[in-house]
């Protein structure tokens, strides 16, 4: 990468479904980790830069045999929440130099209540607007 420009000191990536889950792929665990390492060889050099970086992702197509696989392994690894609903905590981890991955298409929309209580709403989270 051009070490002559200046980037800014939080670098925020946005990946779409089609990037995760390209035309043309079946869409098995072999080719969605060979998809991960072309995009992770990719945002390497951004990496390299020791700037803030965070990383966001549609669903696109491959959530649904993401679901598949997770229904299939449901018996061997309990379920695990990795809902992210405080900014702050991204902040802090991309700040301490972690590489964040945070924010997705879809999810749990959630709201707080007047006591401070979160609650799910019908709604749909959409991933630009997520990293907006």
């Amino acid at each position: 990468m051009n070490s002559n420009k200046e980037f800014p000191k939080r670098i925020i990536v946005a990946l779409g479904g089609n990037a995760i889950h390209p035309a043309g792929i079946k869409g098995t665990s072999e080719e969605q980790v060979a998809i991960a390492e072309e995009t992770a060889d990719v945002l390497l050099p951004l990496l390299e830069l020791e700037n803030e970086l965070i990383i966001t992702h549609g669903n696109g197509l491959g959530v649904g045999k993401v679901l598949m696989r997770q229904a299939l392994a449901h018996k061997q690894v309990a379920p695990m929440s990795l809902d992210i609903c405080d900014i702050s905590l991204v902040e802090s981890l991309s700040s301490s130099g972690t590489i964040v991955i945070a924010g997705r298409g879809g999810g749990v929309p959630v709201v707080r209540n007047c006591q401070g209580l979160r609650s799910g709403v019908e709604a749909v989270i959409d991933k630009d607007l997520t990293t907006a």
